[in-house]
């Protein structure tokens, strides 16, 4: 059975709150029945209200639910309507609010299940949140969005409406083997761009995201890079979200 080793860092935009961070994201670690491990992102759409907490749902039940396009919109999404609405829902909210809560909010959706026995890996994706997949220094996959260029204003979103979302075109799907000393990454669209860019210079951005994201301590280099990266327009200021984790065969 492979092992691992995760590293995680989210960070808000410049100039808001960290209570304001529309990102969100889970990992869940197996146990003694299950050996695999199951990890999402979500990037709630700034443009629509409460988006942060229709992320927070959305990866939270990815551990209990199957998404797929057969089953979501008929059998999930209604259970996570009602929760969202419970949780944003509230007599005093301003007109204004009640007209933008009845527009539904938006999320891109990344959700990620490994089998740590086979090593099997299992990808669905909604939008810009981006997969990586790394054997030593190499790209070996990009999904769903496979070159920088591609990156856009519009992404694919999960609404909280259903008839704003559309089954045939909901989930994109893709299945490959990983082997021991593979490294992938989950990452939001700001950072994710960043990562094709350097790619297609040539460049090995995975090593300098090793470092970056090694420790604890570490990750506050992250953060300052980050920073410096958004002041300097290289990375675009929004919040953003990295999951990076590493596979061994548990011999060292």
């Amino acid at each position: 059975m492979m092992t691992y080793t995760i590293n995680s860092l989210t960070c808000t935009k410049l100039g808001n709150t960290e209570d304001e961070n529309e990102d969100a994201y889970i990992i869940t670690q197996p146990d003694n029945s299950h050996g695999y491990i199951r990890m999402a992102i979500a990037d709630g759409a700034t443009e629509s209200s409460f988006s942060k907490e229709w992320a927070e749902l959305l990866v939270c039940y990815f551990y209990g639910f199957e998404y797929k396009n057969n089953s979501f919109l008929d059998n999930i999404h209604p259970f996570l309507k009602r929760h969202w609405l419970q949780r944003v829902s509230a007599d005093d909210l301003p007109w204004y609010a009640q007209q933008k809560l009845e527009l539904g909010a938006f999320a891109t959706f990344l959700g990620v299940d490994v089998n740590l026995e086979t090593g099997e890996c299992n990808i669905i994706a909604v939008g810009d949140s981006n997969f990586f997949a790394f054997r030593g220094n190499e790209l070996k996959t990009s999904f769903p969005v496979e070159r920088a260029a591609d990156f856009g204003n519009t992404p694919f979103l999960i609404s909280s409406e259903p008839h704003k979302n559309k089954a045939e075109r909901l989930f994109s799907e893709q299945v490959l083997q990983l082997i021991p000393g593979d490294t992938l990454i989950l990452a939001t669209d700001a950072i994710s761009y960043w990562m094709l860019s350097e790619v297609e210079k040539g460049n090995k951005p995975l090593n300098y995201l090793q470092q970056l994201l090694s420790n604890e301590k570490s990750k506050g280099s992250f953060s300052g890079w980050l920073q410096e990266q958004r002041e300097n327009s290289t990375i675009k200021n929004d919040d953003t979200t990295i999951l990076l984790i590493q596979f061994s065969d548990g011999t060292t």
